[in-house]
């Protein structure tokens, strides 16, 4: 049986529901320290993740003497459901060596620390969407790294001017994948690779913001704004491995990179694209923002070095 967290809740939210024999998946784990319950038996207390969600479960301690308490990329394990003394279903785990569920790092994003679990959702829609396999590969690669994940699935956008909130870096890059996705399908005569090249550079367009504001930022020698210039930095170790395996799609994907950062859009247009649809995305976070907390006010600067136009409103008094 096939199972995510989303699933393990939905058996534990209907225990009535009866499982012959413990189901089997693969999941992201957070192991604690031993403990022991009122009945003596020792348990490690274990947080589940995935895309959908995350829950808690029980590790009998007995069951899984080699494991080791802390953050682990992935557990393959069976669930099973039982009653506590107060009547409550909970998970409990059994050691297994073969799941049925193989899965890839897409859809083990860390759902126990994004404060938007439905942007994970969309995220493995559009992973699982691309139909150049390379490029399917190149994501997973990229989200094996734990630490940009993390980052990346939490951090804001910016700081004040746009995407604010926890989860807006993933919410601002999402926005711009999704709209350049669409508008690949107006453009019916445009190649596939560069198509879904397009898509994958619009979605990691931020990725060097990751960099800057993870742990060794401060070494980096260029500001914020100049985020750009450490893409194919951010990007360096599945690009090589991209390189290994498919030259075709990592020119295509290099090319819109460098035509991206460079703004020299001339061959490769949808970089210029990515560029619109990054602007509008950004502007319009910034308009509510600037309004909720400006409403008299029509020249911002939107956390940036540039003022900007923000019009009044139509129920302004001063428009006429």
């Amino acid at each position: 049986m096939c199972k995510t967290v989303a699933d393990v809740k939905s058996l534990l939210a209907n225990p009535e529901s009866e499982i012959d024999v413990p189901v089997t998946g693969t999941f992201g784990a957070e192991i604690g320290k031993p403990r022991s319950g009122r009945n003596g038996v020792a348990y490690y207390l274990v947080d589940l993740w995935d895309y959908t969600g995350s829950v808690r479960a029980f590790a009998p301690k007995t069951d899984w003497q080699g494991i080791l308490p802390g953050p682990r990329s992935t557990l393959d394990c069976g669930i099973e459901l039982r009653r506590d003394r107060h009547g409550q279903a909970q998970a409990v785990l059994r050691p297994t060596r073969e799941t049925d569920n193989p899965r890839s790092s897409i859809e083990l994003l860390p759902g126990h620390v994004a404060p938007n679990v439905e942007d994970l959702e969309r995220l493995v829609d559009l992973a699982s969407a691309l139909r150049t396999p390379a490029y399917r590969a190149f994501l997973e690669n990229v989200f094996c790294d734990q630490s940009f994940t993390r980052l990346f699935v939490t951090l804001p956008a910016s700081k004040s001017c746009h995407h604010t909130d926890a989860g807006g870096l993933l919410s601002h890059s999402l926005e711009v994948a999704e709209a350049l996705k669409a508008a690949t399908r107006e453009l019916p005569n445009t190649p596939e690779l560069f198509a879904e090249a397009a898509v994958v550079v619009a979605l990691l367009h931020d990725a060097g913001k990751v960099l800057l504001r993870g742990p060794a930022g401060h070494r980096y020698p260029c500001r914020h704004h100049d985020h750009d210039h450490l893409l194919e930095l951010a990007l360096s170790g599945p690009l090589t491995r991209l390189k290994q395996t498919n030259q075709n799609a990592t020119g295509v994907l290099w090319g819109t990179i460098k035509a991206y950062q460079s703004g020299d859009t001339y061959n490769m247009p949808l970089a210029g694209v990515i560029r619109g649809l990054d602007g509008t995305s950004a502007q319009n976070s910034g308009l509510k923002t600037h309004l909720t907390s400006n409403p008299g006010y029509y020249w911002t600067k939107l956390g940036g070095r540039r003022p900007v136009w923000i019009p009044p409103t139509l129920n302004h008094h001063s428009v006429p």
